[in-house]
């Protein structure tokens, strides 16, 4: 599991599941997750939310997985 993805599971609450993975023709992926009702709740706690935002779980999970990447990349640099 990527580092910062890690960190994340660890405060969070509630279930965060990846169920399937689409790969495109364009080389790009679609990810579907399934959350329960407690990781809802959690989440727009979390992000200072009166409702569920499928919009900003999509770019705060974006944002993770980018910076997740980028970390992983740059530990590989620092390998002799």
């Amino acid at each position: 599991m990527l580092p910062l993805m890690t960190c994340w599971r660890k405060m969070m609450k509630g279930k965060f599941e990846l169920v399937e993975e689409i790969e495109n023709e364009d080389g790009t992926w679609n990810l579907i997750f399934d959350v329960d009702d407690e990781f809802q709740e959690w989440f727009k706690e979390w992000q200072g939310l009166k409702r569920w935002s499928h919009k900003r779980f999509q770019k705060v999970l974006h944002e993770a997985l980018i910076n997740a990447i980028e970390q992983g990349e740059n530990s590989e640099n620092d390998k002799p």
